[in-house]
This record gives structure tokens, sequence and C-alpha cells, in this order.
């Protein structure tokens, strides 16, 4: 991860998704490789990157996807660890049900 991309955005960041799905896909030699990265509490947050602001992203061949997910600041640190994984997991779900199932895709 480049330095400057955190120093530019901030490690809760949609590039800095983003860039470490890409990493991990390119450097894996898989096909698709999943990140998150956020603000789990419970403190850490700011009025611009409050508790509970976080980033998923998949990345594959034919490009990145990163969706911002706001699970709210009243959670649980684990709870908003477990929406996260359950959120980036179905977006993978339904990836590859768009991709008919195809992991080669």
């Amino acid at each position: 991860m480049p330095p400057e991309l955190i120093e530019a955005h901030g490690a809760v960041s949609a590039e800095v998704a983003g860039a470490m799905a890409r990493g991990c896909r390119v450097r894996s030699g898989s096909n698709y490789a999943l990140a998150t990265t956020g603000v789990a509490g419970p403190t850490g947050g700011t009025a611009a990157k409050p508790v509970g602001l976080v980033y998923l992203a998949l990345d594959r061949a034919q490009g990145t996807e990163v969706r911002e997910l706001r699970v709210g600041e009243m959670l649980s640190r684990d709870s908003i660890r477990i929406r996260t994984c359950r959120s980036v997991l179905n977006l993978l779900r339904k990836r590859l049900l768009a991709d008919g199932g195809n992991a080669r895709t």
C-alpha cells in the first residue's frame, strides 16, 4: 500500500479499501479478493468519519467495486465487525451470482 494513498485519503477510505482488495487479488493470484476498512469504535470516530463508517471492496480482473456502509454509532465494536463481515461476504455472493456462478469470470 503506497503511504501516499493513506496520507491523501486516510486509512478509512474507498480508495484504500479498493487498493487493499486489488493488492490481495494480484499477490495471491486469486480470481476475487475482498477488503474492508472502517471505524469500529468505540473511539476513533470523527465528524467526517464516525464510528460505524466502513468501506467494503471486492476486486476481480474486470474491476473493483467499493461500497460505503454506515452501520451506526450505537452498535458495539463486535456488532460493527460482524455486520461488516456479513456485508462484504454478501457483496461477493451477489457478484458471483451476477457472474453466473463462474468463479473464473
